[in-house]
């Protein structure tokens, strides 16, 4: 007599037809995931775009902001009179929208 081993005798099935079940479920999730997976994808990708345009106006107003900065120490430092007049209170000669510059 051939020794077989108790526990393969109750499995009613041969191993090859679970496999074959096995691949099924494998894909159908793998498809649920890609489903679920591609609005969560677009709406990122949409929320990115706007991030993008937000941060480079936020940069564009950075750079805006320390030009003037730097125009404004250059006027302080062009003329001593300048920095007198600014010191009293007063505008300085095109900046204070009494010029239009294109």
């Amino acid at each position: 007599m051939k020794k077989t081993n108790f526990l393969l005798s109750l499995i009613p099935y041969p191993l090859s037809l679970n496999k074959g079940q096995m691949a099924i479920m494998l894909v159908l999730t793998s498809l649920l995931f890609i489903l679920i997976m591609i609005p969560v994808i677009e709406t990122y990708v949409k929320n990115e775009a706007k991030w993008s345009v937000a941060e480079r106006k936020k940069t564009t107003a950075f750079h805006l902001a320390e030009a003037g900065i730097d125009r404004a120490m250059w006027q302080l430092r062009e003329d001593s009179a300048n920095y007198d007049r600014i010191l009293l209170g007063q505008a300085l000669t095109g900046y204070n929208n009494d010029k239009n510059y294109t």
